[in-house]
């Protein structure tokens, strides 16, 4: 694992990973939390609080949409694809999840296409390309 910055933005009371010593690295970048871990090796899932079990199910989710849906994602977008399923994870006890998508996409701006595939022309500029017919 190649460190690329010193500190995230993000903020947790609490990280709770397996034993794996990546994960120290990672715990550490985090200002003001907790660290506890559970031993998948010794066959512990969970002591109290302490699982893996959400991380385990969003990255299954992700899994799934990308095998399922896209069946690759580009690494140019792949902020965006982590976006959507982090989206989907944090909604997906909503009742009215189409009517949040919709809304959404309603106050949302657009991506035009030259933007989405990064085309530039010689001034620098998007260049607008439409399939041909």
């Amino acid at each position: 694992m190649r460190r690329s910055k010193t500190t995230l933005a993000i903020t947790a009371d609490a990280i709770y990973t397996d034993e794996s010593n990546l994960y120290g690295i990672v715990a550490g970048c985090i200002k003001n939390h907790k660290h506890d871990t559970v031993c998948h090796i010794a066959k512990e899932w969970v002591r109290g609080e302490v699982h893996t079990g959400t991380i385990d199910g969003y990255w299954g989710l992700l899994k799934r949409g990308i095998i399922g849906s896209f069946h690759q994602v580009s690494i140019k977008h792949v902020h965006r694809y982590l976006s959507e399923f982090q989206f989907r994870w944090n909604n997906r006890e909503a009742e009215s999840m189409f009517m949040l998508v919709v809304a959404a996409l309603v106050i949302g701006t657009t991506l035009p296409y030259a933007e989405l595939i990064g085309k530039l022309n010689q001034d620098g500029f998007h260049a607008f390309i439409h399939p041909v017919d």
